[in-house]
């Protein structure tokens, strides 16, 4: 039996109400609740209190610099959900039932990148409400308040298509996340999140200074102090250009996953 084409207004009502679901099941899923507001704010606090006093003699300024920095490394690692997500629901067969429903099958994938986006920005505020506790302070105005969570989250969108493919490409949770983390650690630490990368010794400098998480952490830091846009811009690329490369790498795996589970149900 062949599909009919979802037009755009159908494709966004599906995503719409799996949003929602996908929402429902995060509220309800307490664990994931109370680590997604108490790991970033045990990040900015213990990196300012037992750490800081080791790297800057101005706990201001280390506070700073410190919790763009914390937002940037938040948006990376929050990107795990979509990995595991994806992942979980082919074991558990759920991706098989959306496979089978009139529905637009892209909207699955942006349901799960959307709510995965918005978690990632809830992550953010978690950050800057702590570091807010700590003497952390916005000079970027209204305007540049929006910038600021806008770059993390579109940067946040990248990073969940990225993580997308992993948890469309492996067969199970554990998979996902041992595949996720064995290049985000080394992607986020050596970067501009924790310390600039002048500081660093010359082959880490170097993958520091071209590093998306750094631009990313920068970009943040000259909104924070209202300044610049240089390190916007490049932000902004690097996002855009992650999201060119993997997004329709995302929805190409996901429709020959499709293709395969229907053509095994026939059999």
């Amino acid at each position: 039996m062949s599909r009919n084409r979802p037009t755009l207004s159908t494709g966004l009502a599906n995503t719409n109400v799996l949003f929602g679901r996908n929402l429902r099941l995060m509220g309800r899923n307490q664990t994931l609740l109370f680590f997604t507001f108490t790991q970033p704010a045990m990040f900015v606090l213990l990196f300012t209190y037992v750490i800081g006093s080791s790297i800057s003699s101005s706990r201001g300024a280390w506070v700073q610099y410190l919790v763009p920095g914390v937002a940037a490394l938040s948006v990376a690692f929050a990107c795990g959900s979509s990995a595991v997500g994806l992942a979980e629901d082919r074991r558990t067969l759920v991706m098989d039932r959306f496979w089978t429903l009139p529905i637009a099958r892209s909207s699955v994938l942006a349901a799960r990148v959307a709510a995965d986006t918005v978690r990632s920005l809830v992550v953010v505020g978690v950050v800057v409400l702590t570091g807010t506790a700590v003497g952390f302070q916005f000079h970027g105005g209204v305007v540049g308040l929006l910038q600021f969570f806008g770059v993390l989250g579109l940067f946040s969108v990248a990073m969940n298509l990225m993580a997308a493919n992993i948890g469309l490409a492996v067969p199970n949770a554990e998979t996902a996340q041992a595949s996720l983390y064995s290049w985000l650690y080394p992607l986020t630490f050596v970067s501009a999140v924790f310390v600039k990368p002048e500081f660093m010794p010359g082959p880490l400098q170097y993958i520091a200074e071209r590093n998306p998480i750094s631009f990313l952490s920068d970009s943040a830091r000259a909104l924070v102090a209202g300044r610049g846009s240089g390190p916007l811009l490049a932000a902004l690329a690097w996002a855009l250009g992650l999201i060119v490369v993997f997004g329709p790498l995302a929805v190409w795996q996901f429709s020959r996953r499709a293709t395969t589970s229907a053509a095994v149900s026939r059999q």
